[in-house]
């Protein structure tokens, strides 16, 4: 996907694409906690809420590192479009 896909070049897209990162981290939150608290109450001596929370928590990072790390606000993306612009010529 590119990040026209989503109007990142917008100001308006950009702010979509930030709540929609909060929104996955709240729900992460509040499923996770969930389970824990289900997991705790049912079977404390084995803590298996760790394993989705470890794999679900690998996707918030990927989400997050992808609208605040490489999206088109970050030196990354500027960088790179620079370079892509000057190997087009």
């Amino acid at each position: 996907m590119q990040p026209s896909d989503f109007g990142y070049g917008s100001a308006e897209g950009r702010a979509k694409a930030k709540l929609a990162f909060i929104n996955h981290l709240a729900i992460y939150l509040l499923v996770i906690g969930g389970l824990a608290l289900v997991n705790v109450f049912t079977h404390p001596q084995r803590l298996w809420f760790v394993w989705p929370m470890f794999g679900w928590g690998i996707g918030i990072l990927l989400h997050g590192l992808n609208v605040f790390a490489f999206g088109p606000e970050s030196r990354i993306y500027e960088r790179l479009l620079d370079h892509e612009r000057r190997h087009d010529i």
